[in-house]
């Protein structure tokens, strides 16, 4: 590594957050490619323990505090939109209301390039920028490795 190379180097992460639940049928997606492309995203919570990024395969979502957070921070390949939030029946006495706010986290970057992105398996992999961000709010069952 040059002298000067450290100062730009930057590390990346593999995030694996937690299930709440899954895709609900309201959800429009392509499963014709891999992995399947969503269009709409309808988020069927069965149980959340309070974690701020949750997922369901291909899909991430970050509550409404972190949402504002990553929409503050200019952070590089991080798109937010609405997605439809459910609490699937049984589970309305267990699950906080607050998930009903939160919202789609759709990676847009390029892995080892930009803050948040997606590799062609759907992991969100997440640069030390966008982890600090991420490390200010509930992640306890969020499962952490170094990329590349």
């Amino acid at each position: 590594m040059r002298p000067a190379d450290w100062q730009t180097r930057r590390d990346f992460h593999i995030l694996s957050p937690g299930v709440a639940g899954g895709l609900g049928e309201r959800s429009e997606l392509d499963t014709s490619v891999y992995p399947p492309h969503v269009h709409r995203l309808h988020y069927e919570v069965e149980g959340w323990t309070g974690d701020a990024l949750v997922e369901s395969f291909p899909c991430y979502l970050v509550s409404p505090r972190l949402a504002e957070e990553l929409e503050a921070g200019s952070l590089t390949g991080a798109q937010l939109a609405d997605a439809e939030v459910t609490i699937s029946p049984g589970a309305e006495e267990f699950v906080d209301s607050a998930v009903l706010g939160f919202r789609w986290l759709r990676p847009r970057g390029t892995p080892g390039r930009d803050d948040v992105a997606a590799d062609d398996k759907a992991r969100l992999i997440v640069s030390d920028r966008a982890l600090a961000v991420l490390r200010r709010h509930p992640l306890e069952n969020c499962l952490i490795e170094q990329w590349g």
